[in-house]
């Protein structure tokens, strides 16, 4: 069952929409930029016909923005709250790269993430991170109320590792880091701070296409529709180099492949005398991502389970004031314009869905039926909420006299 979202870094997110599964994510875009915030400029005087036009408009810059720092990272952004959640990120991300890659004791400049309103924001894309000059690793974050916390993790691991690969190498070597390797850290990161994200992850890989090693070390974006697969693919191709490398040879083949090294030569000296020629290499790699994937597929709920998260759902909790308020269904819809109401709908969604992959089949139509309720409240759709609510209440009706039904002829009393 998905957790309920409780540091806060997450809590901060709740708000956002925070979308589970590589199919809902935003395109990914590593490019060359700079942030110049867009400052409206006074009218200059114009002549015309001997007269001159009415003097300049005085227009206030934007303020400046806060900046939080510690030793890694330098954090800056519109305001407090804003910066200090994806600060506290940082740490979490620091920990996840330094089992590969060594830190320095004190860097000469920190990694920078800039949150940049997004009427200021000189780029369309969701982030855009490069190398400076020096190798110091700089994101640009795209930053507004649909920012999605996706988004946030992908441009702090491409900064993070840029800087990272400067440190231990050189400059110049910060530019020469794959992309799959950006994407794979950044989705580590989100399921560190999301663990529920990895089941949905798994259940993505038994859909989305399998992709060949070649594919995967030697993609380069945009990649607009491909890029849930990429990430998919990435994510577990990290995690399968990680399990199936000896253990004082892992980080040694990180810093290589993140170093920009030729990937096919780079595995073979990692696993020496085990691919004579590329088809070996690949079929390894496709045999163990079955493997890794099978792995990591949960099995198939309980009745009871299906039925306990159901009735944990049904029941939206709005936090007000420091504290909980549980609304019903209809409550909710009655509510559906609070953005209070929005964010903890968001949260059941963020919950529901991937729980739809393990539901018990006694239960699944109940749970199907019951995200579509809260889909239809999002949207503020009257016909499509009640469809769907009639439904729920059918549909677990139903489920329930099964349960009973099964649980006679097993000759149980409860769940």
């Amino acid at each position: 069952m998905a957790a309920r979202m409780t540091s806060p870094t997450l809590l901060f997110f709740r708000a956002l929409r925070i979308p589970v599964g590589g199919g809902l994510r935003a395109g990914l875009i590593l490019a060359l930029a700079t942030w110049a915030p867009v400052v409206a400029q006074p009218l200059a005087p114009v002549a015309s016909g001997g007269n001159t036009s009415p003097p300049p408009v005085a227009v206030s810059a934007p303020a400046p923005p806060l900046v939080l720092e510690s030793k890694y990272f330098e954090v800056a952004g519109p305001d407090y709250t804003s910066v200090q959640a994806v600060m506290d990120m940082t740490p979490r991300l620091q920990t996840l790269l330094a089992r590969y890659f060594a830190w320095p004791d004190l860097p000469a400049r920190p990694i920078q993430i800039q949150l940049v309103p997004a009427a200021q924001a000189g780029f369309a894309a969701a982030f855009q991170a490069r190398p400076e000059p020096d190798g110091h690793g700089l994101a640009l974050v795209r930053w507004n109320a649909d920012t999605k916390f996706s988004d946030v993790c992908l441009a702090l691991s491409a900064a993070a590792l840029e800087s990272s690969v400067a440190w231990n190498n050189s400059p110049p070597a910060a530019k020469k880091v794959p992309d799959w390797l950006k994407i794979a850290f950044g989705i580590e990161l989100e399921v560190a701070l999301r663990p529920a994200l990895e089941d949905a992850l798994a259940e993505d890989a038994t859909r989305l296409s399998a992709l060949s090693l070649r594919q995967i070390m030697t993609a380069r974006g945009p990649y607009g529709d491909s890029l849930p697969v990429l990430e998919v693919n990435a994510y577990w191709l990290q995690r399968f180099l990680d399990e199936t490398s000896p253990a004082d040879s892992i980080a040694p083949l990180m810093q290589h492949l993140a170093a920009g090294d030729n990937p096919a030569s780079t595995l073979r000296a990692a696993f020496p005398g085990q691919f004579p020629d590329p088809a070996t290499l690949e079929l390894w790699w496709s045999v163990g991502y079955r493997d890794i994937v099978a792995r990591h597929v949960q099995p198939v709920a309980a009745m009871g389970q299906t039925r306990a998260l159901l009735d944990q759902l049904e029941t939206i909790v709005v936090e007000v004031s420091g504290g909980d308020q549980r609304l019903t269904l209809d409550q909710a819809w009655a509510a559906r314009a609070s953005p209070r109401v929005k964010s903890a709908l968001q949260d059941c969604m963020d919950q529901a869905r991937p729980a739809l992959v393990r539901a018990n089949p006694v239960y699944y139509n109940a749970l199907l039926s019951l995200t579509a309720c809260f889909d239809a409240i999002l949207r503020g759709s009257e016909s499509a909420y009640y469809k769907a609510a009639a439904n729920y209440v059918a549909d677990r009706a139903k489920a329930e006299a099964i349960e009973a039904q099964v649980r006679t002829a097993l000759g149980e009393t409860n769940g």
